[in-house]
């Protein structure tokens, strides 16, 4: 083999090598990457579960001083009606 050939022949595996180790270190970054997105998608999906909670934690609230004020309201109704009554 000519020493012209053996030049074509390491230059060539040395772009090869240089090669192979660009796509380890893109895999590398790539799984981190995903690997940290993975995470931050577990993080909102927690944070979300807890907003939901509150938020049915506010409704159930709202449904109970709703309803006492229904209830007040119609009390009142009542006194005031019978209020009327016991005047005539």
């Amino acid at each position: 083999m000519s020493g012209q050939m053996k030049k074509v022949i390491q230059s060539q595996k040395e772009k090869i090598e240089q090669q192979e180790k660009e796509f380890k270190e893109n895999f590398i970054s790539n799984s981190d990457r995903i690997l940290s997105q993975g995470e931050l998608l577990e993080e909102q999906r927690e944070e979300l579960q807890q907003l939901t909670l509150r938020i049915e934690d506010v409704e159930n609230l709202l449904d109970e001083v709703s309803s006492e004020a229904y209830d007040k309201a119609v009390d009142e109704s009542r006194r005031r009606s019978n209020a009327g009554y016991q005047k005539r």
